[in-house]
């Protein structure tokens, strides 16, 4: 975190008409805190964050005046209005099936590797957790339901670590292993 605040108040200062984003678990749970100390912040997005992208930049390519864009409409973010208070729009949750495989081919993966120093990739496998564990944010972030990612995209996710001499991966996923026909489809699936 940070780190993360380092840059995007560095990034700010160069490009002060830059919009800063920033998203993830921390932010997620600590956004009021954050908005609230850290003006170089324009919003931060909450949970998960395709939707969100995909909202705002509808937007920036329409408008010409970046400062007029409507973050009220942006769903899954918090961020300040003009009288200074934090405002969240509406949560919305992406149906994980309609998500094709991410396309890696511009990012050089090795080089990524090397200099990460990761001893696995993580391979997404799903989003949320049916619990409410006082301990874990999980549910909190993802939502309070269990939602998969097709055992077509994970299997491609994998292929393009793999085509890019990536051999070791993590699934992730807090209930992974909990829905016993989708856990055998993915499976079936990497062994095919």
């Amino acid at each position: 975190t940070l780190s993360t605040l380092s840059l995007a108040k560095y990034f700010k200062s160069k490009l002060p008409n830059a919009t800063v984003i920033i998203g993830g678990i921390h932010a997620t749970s600590c956004h009021q805190e954050l908005l609230s100390n850290f003006s170089f912040i324009d919003f931060i997005v909450l949970g998960e964050g395709e939707k969100a992208f995909t909202d705002y930049l509808e937007q920036w390519h329409q408008i010409e005046n970046k400062n007029l864009i409507d973050k009220s409409i942006i769903s899954n973010i918090a961020y300040l209005d003009n009288d200074r208070k934090i405002r969240v729009t509406k949560k919305d949750y992406i149906n994980l099936e309609t998500i094709k495989s991410y396309d890696f081919k511009i990012i050089p993966l090795i080089d990524y590797k090397k200099l990460s120093k990761v001893e696995a990739f993580w391979i997404e496998t799903g989003r949320g957790c049916v619990f409410k564990c006082g301990f874990c944010i999980s549910s909190k972030h993802w939502g309070h339901r269990t939602r998969y990612f097709s055992a077509e995209k994970i299997v491609n996710d994998i292929r393009q670590f793999y085509a890019s001499g990536i051999t070791n991966f993590k699934f992730t996923h807090d209930q992974f292993t909990v829905n016993k026909r989708k856990l055998t489809e993915i499976c079936l699936a990497i062994i095919e």
